[in-house]
């Protein structure tokens, strides 16, 4: 985030913002009472689209692990 080239004082405070702790556990907070004033299917809708993506995730993670070195085989010819 920072080098000699970008001091620390030179960063725009959205960007300090951005990678603080505060800023994280407001934004989760946020989040919270952002989905619990949501509606009833909003917020099942919102569920049943984290969890697909999570199991789907655990279900396919090792097919993807295994079998994305020979699909990357075909870049190692060029």
């Amino acid at each position: 985030m920072t080098n000699k080239y970008r001091p620390s004082h030179d960063i725009p405070n959205h960007q300090l913002f951005l990678f603080s702790n505060t800023s994280l556990y407001n934004n989760a907070l946020l989040s919270i009472f952002y989905y619990k004033g949501m509606s009833l299917i909003s917020n099942i809708h919102l569920f049943r689209t984290f969890r697909f993506l999570i199991t789907w995730y655990f279900s396919h993670s090792f097919f993807i692990l295994h079998f994305a070195p020979h699909i990357l085989r075909i870049f190692y010819l060029f």
